[in-house]
């Protein structure tokens, strides 16, 4: 079995569709995996609300009111952490520190790979 290839770093504008990409895919896996450990909103967000939160983040992180990091594994984003000095939002529905399953590569619970 070959192993995966991490590396957690700082968040860089050219993650945005990435980091995007991977939430909606948490977002889509709850359906089945209620367990995920991902806080939501009620509908799925579109993506140009999600546009504007990363570029909000990201802008967030440029002014030093947050830290934002992802982690790769065989340079793909697969998680991200973000930290803000304080919120503008009653919710945030992007906080959370998970990879899933899915974004690990076809990768089953057993850890093997799956085609």
């Amino acid at each position: 079995m070959a192993s995966l290839d991490f590396q957690i770093r700082e968040l860089k504008w050219e993650d945005a569709f990435d980091v995007i990409r991977n939430y909606l895919s948490l977002v889509d896996e709850l359906s089945v995996n209620l367990w995920l450990g991902v806080t939501t909103p009620l509908q799925k967000p579109d993506l140009p609300y999600e546009v504007k939160w990363f570029a909000d983040l990201y802008s967030s992180v440029l002014q030093g009111n947050a830290v934002a990091y992802v982690a790769e594994a065989d340079e793909r984003v697969v998680g991200m952490c973000e930290v803000r000095r304080r919120s503008t939002r009653a919710e945030s529905c992007h906080v959370s520190v998970c990879m899933s399953i899915k974004s690990m590569g076809k990768r089953n619970r057993e850890g093997f790979h799956s085609t």
